[in-house]
Formats: structure tokens, sequence, C-alpha cells
């Protein structure tokens, strides 16, 4: 079995904010959850690599949060552990966002 090195594939455009809508962040938590338990979310300890981001739609048309990089180990979350992503381009390959955390810049 092939394991993805886990990296962000895409050039990230990270501004500061504010953490993401409690509300909708307590949403998708709540979907993350059983994922969670199912062990469909998690972290490779062994190579030090998280899985299982989820996102829900929210804001402005195009734009969603999705749980943070490298979270996946989380047994539950908190509002700071989301990002709003404000912008995408698919063709340039890069992914505007805003939220409390850092994103690592592409890698590969």
């Amino acid at each position: 079995m092939a394991i993805d090195e886990g990296y962000i594939k895409f050039d990230s455009d990270w501004t500061a904010g504010s953490a993401a809508d409690p509300e909708l962040t307590a949403l998708l938590d709540r979907w993350r959850r059983p994922l969670f338990d199912a062990g469909l979310i998690g972290h490779y300890d062994e190579i030090g690599v998280g899985y299982g981001n989820l996102s829900l739609r929210a804001g402005e048309p195009g734009q969603f949060i999705i749980t943070g990089t490298q979270t996946g180990h989380l047994e539950r979350k908190e509002p700071g552990h989301y990002a709003l992503v404000t912008k995408t381009d698919i063709v340039h390959n890069t992914v505007w966002s805003t939220g409390p955390g850092t994103t690592p810049s592409r890698t590969s």
C-alpha cells in the first residue's frame, strides 16, 4: 500500500483572521466525529501524516470551511482548527484562506 506523504500540493495564500463561524464548525465537527471513530479520519503516527479533511460550503458562493492541515489526530476540534477558503484557482493551483492558524505553502 502506498501512503501519500501528506503534504499540501497547492500554493496557499493564507491571511490571519478570526476563527470560522462556531455554529458551522460545530456542525462540521458533528459529521466528523463518526468518521473519526470509524478510522476514516486520523493520523499515521509512524510517518507523522494526518488524513481525512472535511469541508462545508459557507460564506459567499465558492467559499467553504475546511478542517486544518494535519489535524486528523485530534479527537475533537474547536473553531480555531478550521479555515475559511475564500477563493480557489485550479488553473494556477492556488487556494486563498483566512483563519487563526497557518497553512504551509506548497512543497511538491
